[in-house]
């Protein structure tokens, strides 16, 4: 019902606009942090774990040296409402988390659930 409810919300608050990933980088809040691992798997845990809420999608586009991962919401055609860029530094990554301002939930509640337990 939790996940209903937080699909509701989004896509509600995403309606009748149109969001792309370079919109959300330059109009967004953003958040940093590291994660454990290369670029490549750390973003791969961050793919699976949005996947696994069954209410967002992603695509992971390979950028240089990093990697990007775009997430909207699972119902119809939504604009996306996040933008994760990681790369590698040393054995671990850094990311940048950028959520849309359309977005009208905690912005960084919703990088931590995004996240989940990959630290």
């Amino acid at each position: 019902m939790r996940k209903l409810i937080a699909a509701a919300v989004v896509t509600t608050s995403l309606a009748g606009c149109i969001t792309t990933p370079s919109e959300v980088i330059e109009q967004g809040t953003t958040h940093t942090g590291t994660l454990k691992g290369a670029a490549e798997e750390a973003a791969a845990c961050i793919a699976r774990g949005i996947e696994t809420r069954g209410d967002w999608l992603t695509s992971t586009h390979k950028r240089g040296d990093a990697v990007e991962i775009y997430v909207r919401v699972a119902q119809g055609h939504q604009p996306t409402m996040a933008v994760w860029r990681i790369q590698s530094a040393g054995n671990d990554s850094k990311y940048t988390a950028h959520v849309s301002a359309s977005v009208l939930v905690n912005h960084g509640g919703i990088v931590k659930r995004m996240r989940g337990d990959c630290l």
